[in-house]
């Protein structure tokens, strides 16, 4: 199985069967610049797409594929809804989620505040407290999904609904999906006019999708599910 917290997607570019089905063909590398096509793709048919924003500490540089302008980039907060030290900032966040921090114990109760989540260790599959923007994105995601059950159509609908129905503490914006839920103002679109970010690719039929010596290709389909091509 592909470990995406270890590969991260590189020279990405759209696919499609001949029955509608879009899927991302991708090659995992250790570079995090995903194809500004696949996620433009992506946004020009109606996909929300939400990213995290690197754990390097950046203030003001956001990490790709999350800086791209049609990606919601999401940040890391801790138990206090504080912004975490480890997590990118920048022009292009979008809000914050929690992404834990295990150097602190705020719920005194001997534990680190991380996230708990499945994770392959030395001796198998198991559970262990986590942190990271890569702990935050996921909560970003589900949040945008309860929005797209509960009607709200777009991701431009989606990251405006998120973005106007946070919290805001020491002034950044931090996820809050009941807020999310009540949205009623404007929607912003995430992209005005064309957009220069790369080439918009036209759908591709699945033979373009094939297996490259010392890559790790798999094709990603609308439903969330990796498929070896």
């Amino acid at each position: 199985d592909c470990q995406f917290n270890a590969f991260t997607l590189r020279d990405s570019h759209p696919c499609a069967d001949p029955h509608g089905k879009a899927d991302f063909h991708t090659r995992a590398n250790t570079d995090s610049y995903a194809g500004p096509a696949t996620n433009s793709y992506a946004y020009d048919h109606g996909v929300v797409v939400v990213a995290s924003s690197g754990n390097d500490g950046f203030d003001g540089k956001v990490s790709y594929p999350a800086a791209y302008p049609t990606v919601i980039a999401i940040g890391a907060h801790d138990g206090a809804s504080k912004e975490t030290a480890y997590s990118n900032n920048g022009k292009e966040l979008a809000l914050l989620a929690p992404g834990g921090d295990t150097t602190q114990d705020l719920g005194h109760d001997g534990q680190p505040d991380g996230i708990l989540q499945g994770t392959g260790t030395s001796k198998g599959w198991g559970y262990a407290m986590m942190e990271g923007t890569s702990m935050a994105a996921p909560h970003a995601a589900a949040a945008a999904a309860i929005l797209v059950s509960a009607g709200v159509k777009g991701p431009d609908a989606v990251k405006s609904a998120l973005v106007g129905g946070a919290k805001t503490v020491n002034g950044m914006k931090v996820l809050d999906i009941l807020g999310a839920l009540d949205y009623k103002g404007p929607v912003t679109p995430m992209v005005r006019g064309t957009w220069k970010g790369g080439t918009r690719h036209p759908r591709r039929q699945p033979l373009a999708c094939q297996r490259r010596e010392g890559t790790l290709d798999r094709a990603l389909d609308l439903g969330g599910q990796f498929h070896d091509l």
